[in-house]
């Protein structure tokens, strides 16, 4: 396997509050992780940390680094290819279908293809649900919605 990320010793402080302070992570391709913890022992900080929207005030975070090209292009570029969120909220636009909602995160990869999001939406069990709205989705459903397929 490949190392797709690694956190070494990384620290955040807002203020004298220390969010992270030394955990060291790796994080081969392919490996799924779970990150649990009590409210404020500091796992949005090493989400954000890991998701590279967020660097540590000291410490390293590898894996957005790696590409080419100016800091900001490297971060796009590492989110759209190495990571993924799953965000609490789904911020399905409300008025979009399930298909279109699927199509317009695509859109955001520089591609749009109903074909494709169908099949996302297929292969985690909405076949039927395509044209439904989010209001008419349970939870469960707007959060595979919301989850970006490839």
């Amino acid at each position: 396997m490949s190392r797709l990320v690694q956190v070494e010793k990384p620290r955040q402080a807002f203020g004298k509050l220390r969010a992270l302070d030394g955990l060291s992570l790796t994080v081969e391709a392919g490996e799924w992780i779970a990150v649990m913890g009590p409210s404020g022992s500091g796992k949005t900080t090493l989400i954000n940390i890991l998701g590279g929207l967020d660097s540590p005030t000291s410490g390293s975070s590898h894996g957005w680094r790696r590409p080419r090209g100016p800091r900001r292009i490297r971060l796009v570029r590492y989110r759209a290819e190495k990571v993924g969120f799953v965000f609490q909220q789904f911020h399905l636009v409300p008025y979009l279908t399930a298909l279109e909602n699927v199509m317009l995160a695509q859109y955001f990869h520089s591609i749009t293809n109903e074909e494709q999001a169908a099949a996302a939406l297929r292969r985690v069990g909405l076949a039927d649900r395509l044209e439904h709205l989010p209001a008419q989705l349970s939870g469960g459903e707007q959060q595979r919605v919301a989850m970006p397929a490839r």
